[in-house]
């Protein structure tokens, strides 16, 4: 952490943010073998843009497993918890609550 005194009557800060590595990306490239699940939370965006955009990342990241979901289907009282799990073989399923997500998940391990 970095502390930064700033004078007053300075009025404008500008901050230069460097992207960083994905450190999913080289998961698969150490150990090929592993089964490896991601996940992908996006906000306020359509079911098609969603599959898109996990796709995507299925294939950069080499997952076996990316469940994916919109901040806007998951209940404020943690009962429903839409999710869409998209596999490398390219199913999309559909899941309601994270009892469901968790059943899929150990349903798709063993």
């Amino acid at each position: 952490m970095y502390l930064l005194y700033i004078k007053p009557g300075v009025d404008k800060i500008f901050i230069k943010l460097v992207k960083t590595l994905h450190f999913i990306d080289f998961i698969k490239k150490v150990q090929p073998s592993v089964t490896l699940i991601s996940f992908k939370l996006l906000d306020n965006v359509t079911e098609d843009e969603l599959i898109s955009v996990a796709k995507n990342q299925l294939k950069r990241t080499n997952s076996s497993l990316v469940i994916a979901n919109d901040l806007k289907n998951i209940d404020k009282n943690n009962i429903n918890h839409k999710a869409l799990m998209i596999t490398n073989k390219d199913e999309v399923d559909r899941v309601e609550t994270k009892k469901e997500i968790s059943s899929y998940i150990y349903n798709f391990i063993k």
